[in-house]
């Protein structure tokens, strides 16, 4: 009877013991995500763009949903600017304009619901387009997308280039 006892004391030990979980994480992050640390009550809030997910990227699409979250009641400055290539400098994700070279196309400022989350539907110009988005708190953080708005026509007429030219030569011109 002795040894049954001391096997159920000794499993559950074990049990209790391989229970603990060892958390880790490092202090850089790599969303984006603005963490403030609200100094009263020492809770943590996160101030997040949620979609667009990448901060800058190509589509051949017009209209983008942004969407994020933050505390409820939070103001939300959201602005636009876009710049077409007019000046034939040939802006692209890798070549951006300066800030300059932007222009204004939409400007809101919204209120984050109860939920904490708040959306926008934007519309966009073919070029580069620019997204900022400014949390409103005691010190503005502000969040940048850059979205690149391509001709469908000009992408295909793109490839076709490509297909009949030799890949080493593309390197070369593109240099």
């Amino acid at each position: 009877m002795m040894i049954k006892k001391s096997i159920v004391s000794i499993l559950i030990l074990i049990g209790i013991l391989s229970m603990n979980v060892v958390v880790m994480a490092s202090g850089i992050d790599t969303n984006n995500n603005i963490i403030i640390e609200a100094k009263s009550n020492q809770q943590v809030h996160n101030y997040q763009v949620i979609e667009p997910k990448e901060n800058s990227f190509a589509t051949t699409e017009k209209v983008v949903l942004l969407s994020g979250k933050a505390p409820a009641g939070t103001t939300v400055e959201i602005k636009v600017l876009a710049t077409t290539d007019l000046t034939r400098k040939n802006f692209n994700l890798n070549k951006l304009p300066e800030d300059k070279d932007y222009v204004s196309l939409f400007s809101d400022t919204i209120k984050v619901g109860d939920m904490g989350l708040f959306s926008k539907q934007l519309d966009l110009i073919l070029g580069v387009n620019k997204i900022i988005v400014t949390f409103k708190i005691d010190s503005d953080h502000k969040v940048e997308k850059i979205i690149y708005v391509s001709d469908v026509s000009q992408a295909a007429e793109s490839l076709e280039k490509i297909g009949g030219e030799n890949i080493t030569d593309i390197i070369v011109q593109g240099k």
